[in-house]
């Protein structure tokens, strides 16, 4: 593991921790996202809590501080002499450091979202083609049955499938595996709401 390789997982890391809802939500509507519906700083909650313009911001900012570090690292590697033989083992924990940045913000005391938005963002980066017919599918679930979370959970999953089908690099599949478990620990909640059908809708 190289200086670049370290400077680029502390990078995800502190970017991925940069808390777009709880900003938007205090600084523009005068609201702490932490003490209102699920009190996760996410885009979902705080399009529900504070604004649907709101929400789709920070659904934007959060998919760009997952994508972007990841994407202008592999690029990195993959058009230039700075190739690191297991680059696609730290792209691996790049895209996770993004996902724990968003989830345990050191910038909120160790909380934070529940990294959906931020995950699809390394998707991206990782496979264009398996973050735009994810992301096809998320919002093909959302419209059918209003449930965020049960998109979000699905299409974690769905990640795993198609990483593999497009026959990326192991540690991209297995990427999407681990981001499947986090996503669905951090769901856990949500989880319990939609088996008794009491999860929240859009």
């Amino acid at each position: 593991m190289t200086g670049l390789d370290l400077g680029f997982i502390l990078l995800s890391y502190l970017l991925g921790a940069i808390p777009f809802g709880y900003l938007i939500a205090k600084y523009i509507y005068g609201l702490d996202i932490r003490e209102l519906g699920s009190k996760s700083t996410g885009a979902t909650n705080v399009y529900r809590c504070v604004s649907k313009k709101a929400g789709v911001l920070v659904f934007i900012l959060d998919f760009l501080k997952g994508y972007l570090p990841l994407i202008i690292y592999l690029q990195l590697n993959t058009n230039s002499k700075l190739i690191t033989l297991n680059y696609t083992y730290i792209a691996l924990i790049i895209a996770f450091m993004a996902m724990l940045g968003h989830s345990k913000s050191i910038f909120l005391n160790w909380s934070g979202g529940k990294s959906a938005a931020t995950g699809l963002g390394t998707i991206f980066a990782l496979d264009y083609r398996v973050g735009f017919l994810s992301f096809i599918f998320w919002f093909t679930i959302v419209i059918i049955f209003r449930i965020v979370s049960l998109a979000s959970l699905l299409t974690s999953f769905l990640t795993i499938i198609l990483m593999y089908l497009f026959k990326n690099p192991l540690p991209f599949t297995l990427y999407c595996l681990l981001g499947f478990i986090f996503v669905s620990f951090r769901h856990k909640d949500n989880i319990i709401r939609i088996i008794h059908n009491k999860e929240a809708k859009i």
